[in-house]
């Protein structure tokens, strides 16, 4: 009995070694997941709020960056990880098995292939990224991101091979792409947001609750609403291109409506035809 007591408690001191090592572990992971997310919140926040001139920053805390910007996110990352997945859905394992019966010709046959489509993708990158320079922010930041994450997920690839919970190569690539693409995406959606609020194209003007609320001008022609911090009020005022910073105030009530107006599919070339015309006249 007694040679068997110290076997007892050698055994429970390295389970707890063990439990003390996961715990270690998870806070470094829940530690680096929670920095990580608020980064991506605040690059949607510095694409967003600099374009009226305002550092949010300013009048938040640390806590509230998830609370603006965790819709946005949220939205962007499910579009996101249902693109990439739809795109993994072709392949499997057995694909990759099959190659090994393949004679030598055959493998250089297949190789030559998948070079000319990685030449014709990288090439419709290239193209694709200048036409969008010659084009307007949405059209820009729309592409963009993708292409940086795509950049930056061939480089990382060969450095992300050996991850123990997740074996399967697909959804290696699937969570690099997705984690490389978020910070990116983050911001473009930023830029995004604030074009079109600034364009008239989709945004939310107050109807009444704050300075000049005439009932009789035109929706195009009234304050639209930003966003709030704490107790603060933004709204851009499109006759003045200003930004406004009110109080909220508990005692009076704030009316806001979506704007009907859409972008039609009609108006997208005109608009990209005149601020490439811009662009060249500018050179």
């Amino acid at each position: 009995m007694n040679s068997i007591a110290p076997l007892v408690n050698e055994i429970g001191a390295d389970d707890g070694q063990k439990v003390i090592q996961l715990k270690d572990k998870l806070s470094t992971k829940l530690y680096f997941s929670s920095l990580y997310f608020v980064t991506v919140g605040v690059l949607y926040l510095w694409g967003y709020w600099p374009s009226f001139g305002i550092n949010i920053l300013e009048y938040i805390a640390v806590t509230d960056i998830l609370k603006l910007t965790a819709y946005p996110i949220a939205v962007t990352l499910l579009l996101l990880l249902l693109g990439t997945s739809l795109g993994t859905i072709g392949h499997n394992r057995e694909e990759d098995e099959s190659l090994e019966h393949l004679s030598i010709a055959e493998l250089e046959a297949k190789r030559l292939k998948l070079r000319r489509r990685l030449l014709f993708l990288k090439g419709g990158w290239v193209l694709s990224f200048i036409v969008a320079l010659f084009c307007d922010t949405i059209f820009l930041w729309s592409l963009l991101p993708y292409s940086i994450a795509m950049i930056v997920m061939y480089w990382l690839r060969d450095h992300v091979t050996n991850i123990s919970w997740l074996p399967n190569r697909n959804a290696r690539i699937l969570v690099v792409y997705l984690l490389v693409a978020l910070p990116f995406l983050a911001y473009g959606k930023g830029r995004i947001a604030a074009q079109r609020v600034v364009e008239g194209t989709a945004y939310t003007y107050l109807v009444s609750g704050v300075g000049d609320s005439s009932a009789n001008s035109k929706p195009e022609t009234k304050m639209r609403y930003l966003g709030h911090a704490g107790e603060h009020l933004f709204f851009y005022d499109p006759k003045t291109s200003a930004t406004v910073v009110a109080k909220m105030e508990s005692d009076k009530p704030l009316i806001l409506k979506a704007s009907s107006d859409q972008i039609r599919f009609d108006e997208v070339l005109p608009t990209l035809r005149r601020h490439a015309l811009e662009k060249l006249i500018s050179l």
